[in-house]
C-alpha cells in the first residue's frame, strides 16, 4: 500500500510540474457552482433568502437553542451550577470550556451576515418598502448579536464590515463603550426602518417595537436614563400589552402573544444535525432538555436556589394565597404545585427537599409526555422581550431619573395586578421604589435571561455571587455543607473579573491580534 501511494504521488507531481510550464492557472480554479456575493444579490427574492440565513443561527444549538442560555442564566444567583469537567465547570467558567466558543462563533456568523445584507441590499432595485424592511430587520439582528456578546464577554471584536480577504480574519478587541455605541446605533436605525407588526405568516421577525425596546434596553444598560424612558414609552404606547394568563407566556400553544415583543422561534419534529447550515434542520429547542429535572430527561443537575421561592412566598396575593407566578415559574413540594402533564409535585419521583425550574423545562408545554425523556426537538419559543419586562424597564428608568411617581407606580403596578398583587402605595422614595422594581424583576422574570446582567449593571454582581453559598443548594443542607462540596474552586470567590466571561481559548489560539479578557 505504501508503495502505491509513492508511485501515485511522483506520478501527480511530475503530471503537475509538466502542466504547470504550460498553464500557470491550472490551480488558480473557481468552483462554478459555488455562489459569492456578486452572483448572488440581484434582486429582492435573494435579499431575503439573505436574511433568512442571518435569522437561522438565533434558533440553533450554538445560540438561543441551547448554549446561551446556558451560559447566561447558569452563572447567576437563582441557580446552583453543576460541574462537569471540561464543559461546565461551575459558576467561574474557563477558557477552556467546551460550549464557550459555540455562541460566541454563532454569533459572528449573524453579524457577518448582516454586514454582507446591508452592504449589498441597498444597492437592489426591489420595492423600497420591502428594501427598508430587509436592512430594518438586519440592523436589529446585529444590534441584538452585539447586545449579548458585549454583556457576556465585554471586550469583544467590533465588525461592521463583511471580511474581504484574510487580512480582515484576525479582528482586535474592542471596548464596551465602542460596541454600545454601535448597538445603539443599530437599533435606532432598525427602528426607523421596521414594520410597526407582520403578518402571522411572518411571525418571529422583528417589528419597530422590537428595536425601540431593544433601543431603550440598551441606553437603560448603559445608564441614560432619559433616553431609556423615552424609547421604553413608545413600546408602552404601541400595540402591546399583559397576557390575561401569566403562564401563557411560556407554552407553545400561545406563542407570539399580545406581550411578545421579540421571541425566538423554534419548530417541531425537525431533523437533527449538529450545527450545520441545512435547510429545515436543528431548529428546536434544545434548552429543554438541559434545564428539567434529571428524572424527566434533563442533561445537568443546576438547581434553582430556594431563595426565589422565598422571595414568592414573603408577600401573599389579594386573596391571601401565594403569588400565582410561582407555579409558573417553581416546582416544589406544595400541594397545588405541578409538573409534567399537570400532575402534582408531591408524590413524584422529584426530591421534596428541592426546588425546581418549571419555565423552559416543558412542564408548561401543553401535551409534554411525563415520560422522562424531553428530547431534543421541543418547538417552544423563547421569549426574549417580553411587554412585562418593558413595563419594568421603564420603572426603573423613570425613577433612576427623578421623574414621576404617577408613572412609576403605573408602570410597575400594570404588572402586579395581572398577577392579582396589591399595588404598590404612594409615597416611596427613590431608595424604596428602586428595591420596589428589583424585587418586581425577581417574581416577574426569574429563569428568564437577564438576572446576570441585571446584577452586573446595577453594581451588585460580586456581593450577590459570593453571597451565593448562602442561598444555593436544597433546603436540607447548611451553608458549609454547600462550600464545602460540588467543587467550590469554581464558586468561589467571585471577583469582578469574573463578571464578564473568557474570552474561548480556540479564539485566542487562532488569533494573534485576540487578547484574553484581564485575570484569565
Amino acid at each position: 500500500m505504501k508503495r502505491h501511494i509513492n508511485k501515485s504521488f511522483f506520478y501527480i507531481l511530475g503530471l503537475l510540474l509538466l502542466t504547470g510550464s504550460c498553464n500557470s492557472d491550472l490551480l488558480d480554479q473557481v468552483n462554478p457552482n459555488a455562489l459569492s456575493v456578486d452572483s448572488f444579490y440581484k434582486d429582492a427574492n435573494d435579499a431575503q433568502l439573505a436574511l433568512v440565513g442571518a435569522y437561522s443561527p438565533l434558533s440553533s444549538h450554538f445560540i438561543w437553542g441551547r448554549y446561551l442560555p446556558l451560559v447566561i442564566i447558569r452563572r447567576s444567583d437563582e441557580f446552583t451550577p453543576s460541574y462537569l469537567p471540561g464543559k461546565t465547570e461551575g459558576i467561574m467558567t474557563k477558557p477552556t470550556d467546551i460550549f464557550l466558543p459555540t455562541s460566541w462563533a454563532a454569533s459572528y456568523k449573524v453579524i457577518f451576515r448582516t454586514n454582507t445584507i446591508l452592504e449589498n441590499v441597498p444597492s437592489i432595485e426591489m420595492d423600497a418598502t420591502e428594501k427598508n424592511e430587509v436592512l430594518g430587520q438586519a440592523y436589529f439582528l446585529r444590534a441584538l448579536s452585539y447586545f449579548y456578546l458585549v454583556n457576556t464577554w465585554d471586550n469583544v471584536p467590533f465588525i461592521t464590515q463583511a471580511a474581504k480577504g484574510t487580512e480582515d480574519f484576525f479582528p482586535t478587541n474592542s471596548t464596551p463603550a465602542k460596541v454600545w455605541e454601535q448597538i445603539i446605533s443599530d437599533a435606532t436605525e432598525a427602528q426607523n426602518l421596521l414594520p410597526v407588526s407582520w403578518s402571522a405568516q411572518d411571525a418571529g421577525r422583528a417589528t419597530k417595537g422590537a428595536a425601540s425596546a431593544l433601543l431603550g434596553k440598551s441606553y437603560l444598560y448603559t445608564q441614560d436614563w432619559a433616553n431609556a424612558a423615552i424609547e421604553l414609552k413608545k413600546v408602552i404606547n404601541s400595540n402591546y400589552d399583559l397576557t390575561a394568563n401569566y403562564a401563557d407566556n411560556f407554552k407553545e400553544s400561545t406563542e407570539n402573544n399580545i406581550e411578545s415583543v421579540f421571541e425566538i422561534q423554534f419548530q417541531t419534529d425537525v431533523a437533527f444535525v449538529w450545527e450545520a447550515d441545512v435547510p429545515g434542520t436543528m431548529q428546536g429547542a434544545m434548552y429543554t432538555n438541559l434545564r428539567a429535572p434529571i428524572s424527566f430527561g434533563g442533561e445537568w443537575v443546576d438547581a434553582v436556589n430556594p431563595w426565589i421561592l422565598d422571595a414568592f412566598l414573603e408577600e401573599p396575593n389579594l386573596n391571601n394565597e401565594i403569588d400565582e407566578r410561582a407555579f409558573s415559574t417553581l416546582a416544589w413540594n406544595n400541594s397545588d404545585s405541578k409538573i409534567y402533564e399537570n400532575q402534582p409535585f408531591q408524590g413524584s419521583v422529584l426530591d421534596p427537599t428541592k426546588v425546581y425550574a418549571k419555565k423552559y423545562t416543558g412542564m408548561l408545554v401543553d401535551g409534554r409526555p411525563n415520560d422522562g425523556d424531553l428530547g431534543v426537538n421541543t418547538g417552544l419559543n423563547y421569549r426574549l422581550i417580553r411587554f412585562a419586562d418593558v413595563l419594568l424597564m421603564y420603572a426603573e428608568a423613570v425613577n433612576e431619573n427623578g421623574g414621576s411617581e404617577t408613572e412609576i407606580l403605573s408602570a410597575i403596578n400594570r404588572v402586579r395586578q395581572r398577577a392579582n398583587m396589591a399595588d404598590i402605595p404612594t409615597g416611596l422614595s427613590q431608595s424604596q421604589l428602586r428595591n420596589k422594581i428589583r424585587k418586581e424583576r425577581i417574581l416577574e422574570l426569574s429563569l428568564e435571561t437577564d438576572r446576570f446582567f441585571d446584577l452586573k449593571r446595577w453594581g451588585k454582581l460580586v456581593d450577590r455571587m459570593n453571597g451565593n453559598a448562602d442561598m444555593v443548594g436544597n433546603t436540607a443542607v447548611t451553608t458549609d455543607q454547600i462550600r464545602q462540596s460540588g467543587h467550590p474552586e469554581y464558586n468561589f470567590p467571585f471577583t469582578e473579573i469574573h463578571s464578564r466571561a473568557p474570552i474561548p481559548s480556540t479564539e485566542i489560539s487562532s488569533n494573534p491580534n485576540l487578547n484574553q479578557n484581564p485575570g484569565y
